[in-house]
């Protein structure tokens, strides 16, 4: 008995682990898609000023 709960403390911890580096995974991929979003708007900008002359 006492080694299943030892057991159960063991499988909590990776899971714990795994949610943590899943949501890091989804803030990391909000934090491309803003960055690329900067990107494109100066590239936009860059080339606006390219045509105004």
């Amino acid at each position: 008995m006492a080694v299943q709960t030892a057991d159960a403390g063991g499988d909590w911890a990776p899971a714990q682990r795994q949610r943590r580096k899943k949501q890091r995974g989804q803030q990391n991929q909000a934090l491309a898609g803003v960055h690329s979003a900067i990107h494109l708007i100066g590239a936009a900008e860059i080339f606006r000023n390219a045509t105004r002359f």
